[in-house]
């Protein structure tokens, strides 16, 4: 799955097929992003995601990687 292309690659083992597709789903969200991004520079106006919002996202992902490579609960460090 591939969030930011909005695209799901879908496998099938049927003959005659090389059994792979790409479904797609939704708006492009990067064209959202950017979009908002000059939005808020234009119109002086605070992002529809916040840089400290952003800064948690990351925390949290990250917390999950070392969940991953450990197997053990880890701690959210928030900046």
């Amino acid at each position: 799955m591939d969030y930011f292309a909005q695209t799901l690659k879908h496998t099938d083992a049927r003959e005659g097929d090389d059994g792979t597709a790409s479904i797609n789903w939704g708006s492009d969200s990067n064209r959202g992003l950017v979009d908002d991004f000059v939005e808020t520079i234009r119109d002086v106006r605070v992002p529809e995601t916040t840089g400290e919002e952003g800064i948690v996202a990351v925390a949290v992902v990250e917390a999950t990687h070392g969940f991953v490579k450990r197997g053990d609960p880890v701690d959210v460090e928030f900046p």
